[in-house]
């Protein structure tokens, strides 16, 4: 649905906007980024790629990061953190 909204609505936030209308959402969901990222980790030694993997995979995670590792943050995004740091 937020695919099929984004062509309709011109983008993934505008999309993300009218899903959260539909929904009745209160406040606002902001992606963090719009770059295409993958979550990977290191458990046990070993490098795990994607959130479903790093939970599943037994063993004691040592580290997580994204690739890529600096992606674009959204601007409204950073300024809601930066509003509600205010409190």
């Amino acid at each position: 649905m937020l695919a099929a909204l984004a062509d309709l609505k011109g983008g993934f936030i505008e999309a993300v906007d009218a899903m959260s209308r539909l929904l009745g959402v209160q406040g606002r969901v902001l992606p963090s980024t719009l770059t295409p990222v993958e979550l990977r980790g290191q458990v046990d030694g070993r490098e795990v790629h994607g959130q479903e993997a790093l939970t599943r995979t037994p063993g004691r995670i040592e580290q997580v990061w994204l690739e890529p590792p600096a992606p674009a943050a959204v601007p409204a995004a950073v300024a809601a953190v930066a509003a509600a740091d205010r409190w």
